[in-house]
């Protein structure tokens, strides 16, 4: 008989902010990046039994853990492959696959190698899964066998940064891939009213819904001047420039818009040449970006886009739309301007994004931020380079200590030509075991700088490809380098393969199970001297009035080998 799909949900209940999904119903386009699909194409899609997602948001990272019951409708065993968007700034380190009923945890093995030994054990008959990232657009897991007419489970666990900007955090469970061609209309609307004098350009692809733009433009304060450059294979500049958002050019502008037929291409080089020509000087320009960054016509070297952003003093915020964007291209670019990235889904509402956008435009942002501990031996802080800190931004930064005691935390910046300083002190304990999965966090920062400093030098670096391996291989991380194997018990031990990675997700298991039972605890580190004395900024008034101010500093520290791990938050 043919099992019934049935849905399960279940909440966890612990740290500041818990979610649980599940999903009710299901069609082909919603969940067509989380489909388990024979390798062969002859047969049915396996059918989903159950989608369960846990998430766990605490102390600044969210964790996501995914399982999901599959069945083989077909009479013949099969391979299957199952696809996963690439979430934002997601670290994947654990992957469990069961066999014979018993959950197996996979291991860390060098990408080719791991592959090897995948097709080894299908040619023997063995029960196996391989779990690769397909660059930044996706996670492959491939699952061999599926018995004829019988269920298999996989698990998949990741984790990120649950970034906040003016005191609103921002979590997405990606469901489907895909870019901005079919974005809904609603991400057009914005209802806010911009008191202040500011150049505010939009480039939309042509091949967004008009009604989208018609919401967007029509609801625009008379104060503020916008342009509109729309591009596919070709550019338009369909208000010649910036123009007064009075209800006269935003007419003219969306008949414009109504009367461009888009083609297929995407010229992203050009319309961004066009959005920064004939700018006014005298204004604070920001150009706001909304594109999955696949540029297919015309210019398309990545090092051409840096070098156009580095001629021109705009700060570019860029939307990165839809899962599998190209963010080799947009994140470096954004990064070059001192702008701001954010992903966002097809889904997204476009109000709350702008709102802080112009908070960031109108504010002056911190530059040139150093962060000091003396009093503790630090080592392997990362991000490396801190160039800019944006009104309602956080700093993340990640590092090891040695040794616990008191640490003195200096932070000095520049805003407006002005250097400022901010300092306290916080005891760093001899070892701290509540969040084991900062380990990783700290791996996945270290191996996003060297990625990042190879996206943006456009070559191979083999330094710094065997760096990301190594680090990956230490802390059970998924790369471009790396995958994770899982095969029978007694192959493991065959192959001499260590089971560290399963020793690291049981602890974290065991961590998560403790917090579940404990009540929340308040985890700021400077309540004795703290670092500043008024509140982050927000979209209802409080905080500074001017850049980027009131950093709370956030602390959490584990033990890692023979040092610590220190976290420093900084939300401003």
């Amino acid at each position: 008989m043919l099992n019934r799909p049935k849905m399960t949900s279940q909440i966890a209940i612990w740290g500041v902010v818990f979610i649980a999904l599940f999903i009710a119903t299901f069609s082909s386009k919603t969940l067509a990046a989380g489909l388990l699909k024979p390798v062969n194409s002859q047969y049915k899609d396996l059918q989903i039994e159950s989608h369960h997602v846990d998430v766990a948001i605490q102390d600044g990272y969210a964790t996501t853990s995914i399982e999901q019951t599959f069945y083989n409708p077909n009479n013949v065993e099969l391979e299957a492959l199952y696809s996963f968007p690439v979430p934002q700034k997601a670290v994947v380190g654990e992957f469990i696959y069961w066999i014979s009923g018993s959950p197996v945890i996979a291991e860390a093995v060098s990408k080719e190698k791991a592959r090897k030994i995948y097709d080894d054990q299908k040619v023997q008959g063995n029960a196996t899964a391989l779990t690769e990232k397909d660059e930044y657009r996706t996670f492959d897991m491939r699952v061999y066998p599926v018995q004829p007419l019988q269920s298999v489970k996989v698990k998949l666990v990741y984790m990120q940064d649950a970034l906040l900007d003016h005191g609103i955090g921002r979590y997405v469970y990606p469901l489907e891939e895909g870019g901005v061609d079919e974005a809904k209309s609603s991400f057009w609307t914005r209802n806010d009213k911009v008191e202040q004098d500011f150049s505010f350009n939009v480039i939309l692809r042509s091949s967004y819904p008009v009604d989208g733009v018609r919401q967007g433009l029509g609801k625009l304060p008379s104060e503020d001047r916008f342009r509109v450059v729309m591009f596919d294979s070709n550019t338009y500049d369909l208000t010649g420039g910036f123009v007064a958002a009075n209800p006269a050019n935003v007419s003219k502008a969306l008949q414009s818009v109504e009367q461009v037929e888009p083609s297929n291409g995407t010229n992203l080089y050009e319309g961004m040449s066009a959005a920064i020509r004939k700018l006014d000087d005298d204004r604070p320009t920001g150009i706001v970006l909304v594109t999955d960054g696949v540029a297919n016509v015309g210019v398309t070297e990545k090092r051409r886009f840096f070098d156009l952003m580095e001629k021109h003093d705009v700060r570019l915020f860029t939307f990165i739309m839809g899962n599998s964007a190209n963010t080799p291209l947009l994140v470096p670019m954004t990064k070059l301007s001192n702008g701001v990235a954010t992903s966002v889904s097809n889904a997204d509402d476009i109000i709350g994004h702008l709102m802080n956008i112009t908070s960031k435009l109108t504010h002056q942002a911190y530059r040139n931020i150093q962060l000091d501990i003396d009093g503790v031996k630090i080592k392997d802080l990362t991000p490396e380079q801190i160039s800019s800190l944006y009104r309602g931004e956080q700093l993340t930064v990640f590092g090891h200590y040695f040794k616990g005691g008191e640490a003195d935390i200096k932070l000095t910046m520049d805003i407006a030509g002005e250097s400022r300083e901010y300092r306290t002190k916080v005891m760093l304990p001899d070892s701290a075991a509540a969040h084991p999965e900062l380990e990783r966090m700290w791996a996945f920062s270290a191996i996003r700088d060297l990625q990042e400093q190879m996206d943006y030098l456009e070559q191979k670096d083999s330094d710094k490809e065997q760096a990301i391996e190594d680090i990956a291989l230490e802390y059970g991380l998924l790369t471009d380098y790396t995958s994770l194997l899982v095969v029978e018990e007694q192959v493991f031990q065959q192959l001499g393969i260590e089971r560290k990675n399963q020793t690291r997700v049981l602890k974290e298991q065991s961590a998560r199970e403790v917090k579940k039972n404990k009540p929340v605890e308040p985890s700021r580190a400077d309540n004795n001297q703290p670092m500043f004395t008024q509140p982050a900024p927000t979209h209802s008034g409080g905080g500074s009035s001017g850049g980027s101010m009131n950093i709370l500093v956030l602390l959490s520290m584990i033990l890692l080998g023979a040092g610590r791990l220190v976290m420093v938050r900084k939300t401003s």
